[in-house]
């Protein structure tokens, strides 16, 4: 009677276990994004974002934090927290600001998410 106790503790204690390790609590969320021009199509460098992240145990005004992106030669930039995030708004000299409610699609937390974000000239 006692080893099949034994045996129930240990398989219990291994599901247990495979349990806490399979539970995706705090997941990291990626964002590749392309800033183009909507009228070219090339892209923008030096372009910047700012990202919103949410800092949910925090009481406001500190449960926000802010981070500005800077795109590369080729217009891209990535980023990637455990935190949800989005993106605020994108903005480059000569071009209008594109910001929430504007077309810059919602990041589905938790994966790796490819954006493509056009900037309108403003001439």
């Amino acid at each position: 009677m006692t080893r099949l106790l034994t045996r129930c503790f240990l398989l219990a204690t291994v599901l247990f276990l495979f349990s806490i390790a399979s539970c995706d609590k705090d997941k990291t969320t990626t964002v590749n994004v392309k800033v183009l021009d909507n009228k070219t199509g090339e892209p923008i460098a030096g372009a910047y974002a700012s990202i919103r992240i949410s800092h949910d145990e925090n009481q406001p005004p500190n449960n926000i934090e802010f981070k500005s992106v800077d795109t590369d030669e080729k217009g891209e930039f990535s980023f990637s927290h455990s935190k949800p995030f989005q993106i605020y708004d994108v903005n480059r000299g000569g071009y209008l600001k594109k910001g929430i409610g504007s077309n810059i699609p919602i990041i589905n937390q938790g994966e790796i998410n490819e954006v493509t974000i056009q900037l309108i000239p403003k001439d």
